[in-house]
């Protein structure tokens, strides 16, 4: 039977087909003969961000990921009468919004730091710095509030158009972020608890992907490749090529099962191929490829993650005065205890590429929480005194007090030069006892 490539037309989404929280895309394919059944390949990608989270249905379609573009898209063969249309709403969750309680919080959480500053700083540190921080983060706020709703998909508004709009807005988020991990700092600076770490910090380092561990050095995994003569009847000798995922270079593959190793000099890909394959009718053959497993490394880098939390939550838990800190801290745990406990695939294929680059994607999520609490902890340090807690000088006061001292030193220097001086011509009038 003919096997039809008909491109799929994506018509995004229909009026009837919106609902709250869901965005339904809407594939359709067909077979143009009129004079004959076809098998048509259904195969689209899903829009960037997509995980199988995100999917609520898949309408009868496959989900698949494609490791190379690290992108999900669903596919199927169908069967099509002569002029016969198929189509399929796949619902997905709308992961292009910022939530509407997330935006209240940030604005709720900015005004309750501007008010702990109050009587803690300078007023006119207040006036210069904290006052406009605070300004430029609810403006933020209302420009992605505003944004959202002009965007919102529906009648004349495409999912591309929605898609654009919330970029646009996470850019924005990452600034309104920042701006509120600064007011988080100067909170704790003065020793107070901030309420709850919701900012950046835009020092934190980034976080980092590989360990250098010895658990994970000598790690090997499975990469099947599977050959089908289709044909009943018939013999047939096949070439055999598949890619190997982009991380792996030649020197990662340990056995070959059977198959010759190459590399795609142009893209940069190692293969495994075998030029001239006889396969036998309805006979189907795996190969077995060992590889080094450059995916399934987050056993050493969630416990470096866990050791880090866990000294950090000792230091903030001994000062008793911070519950909020110590509440993110005791959140980046169970995140990490969940995570841990996730069970991968155990075959290597594009499942099991996709489920080890999401968990490094949540573990980025988590290093990045825990640096920014790390960069909080030298202010919040700082706040241990010894004797009475006063509030530090003024700049002007600053400065008085180094005019003082470099005047006390030019009065001493001008002191020990007449000393000096007196006793030079004491000693010059006197004369050496030898010379009399």
């Amino acid at each position: 039977m003919a096997l039809a490539m008909l491109p799929l037309l994506l018509l995004g989404v229909l009026p009837s087909g919106v609902q709250a929280g869901k965005i339904v895309l809407r594939i359709q394919a067909g077979n143009p003969r009129e004079d004959q059944e076809q098998t048509v390949q259904i195969k689209t990608a899903l829009p960037a961000g997509v995980h199988t989270n995100d999917v609520l249905s898949l309408a009868g379609l496959e989900l698949g990921y494609d490791v190379k573009l690290d992108q999900y898209y669903v596919h199927r063969d169908v069967k099509l009468g002569p002029k016969q249309i198929a189509i399929y709403d796949v619902e997905i969750n709308d992961v292009w919004t910022i939530p509407d309680a997330e935006l209240v919080t940030l604005r709720e959480h900015t005004g309750r730091l501007v008010d702990r500053l109050q009587g803690h700083l300078e007023p006119k540190q207040i006036e210069q710095s904290v006052q406009p921080l605070q300004a430029g983060i609810l403006e933020n706020l209302s420009r992605i509030s505003q944004t959202q709703r002009d965007n919102a998909i529906g009648p004349g508004v495409q999912p591309l158009q929605h898609i654009r709009a919330h970029a646009s807005n996470l850019e924005r988020l990452k600034r309104v972020k920042l701006d509120v991990g600064h007011l988080e700092n100067l909170v704790l600076g003065t020793g107070q608890d901030p309420g709850g770490m919701f900012g950046d910090d835009r020092r934190s380092p980034k976080p980092e992907r590989f360990l250098d561990a010895e658990s994970t050095a000598n790690k090997t995994a499975v990469f099947r490749v599977t050959v089908e003569n289709t044909s009943p009847n018939r013999k047939r000798t096949v070439p055999v090529r598949q890619d190997l995922p982009e991380e792996i270079r030649e020197h990662d593959v340990i056995d070959t099962g059977g198959l010759d190793l190459g590399t795609d000099k142009e893209r940069g890909v190692a293969y495994v191929y075998k030029q001239n394959l006889e396969l036998e009718p309805k006979e189907q053959r795996t190969f077995n490829v060992i590889i080094r497993d450059k995916w399934n490394v987050g056993g050493p880098r969630i416990e470096a993650l866990n050791r880090s939390a866990a000294d950090l939550l000792k230091r903030v838990a001994a000062k008793e005065k911070f519950t909020s800190v110590e509440e993110a801290l005791r959140g980046l745990v169970t995140d990490l205890d969940r995570v841990s406990q996730e069970n991968g695939p155990d075959t290597v294929d594009s499942s099991y590429v996709a489920f080890h680059r999401n968990q490094a994607t949540e573990l980025d999520e988590i290093e990045t929480r825990l640096n920014r609490i790390v960069m909080a902890l030298p202010p919040l340090e700082r706040t241990t005194q010894i004797g009475f807690k006063v509030k530090p000088p003024s700049p002007r006061t600053t400065w008085l007090i180094i005019y003082i001292i470099l005047g006390f030193l030019a009065i001493l220097s001008v002191i020990f030069y007449f000393r000096w001086y007196g006793k030079s011509r004491a000693e010059g009038d006197g004369g050496l006892p030898g010379d009399r």
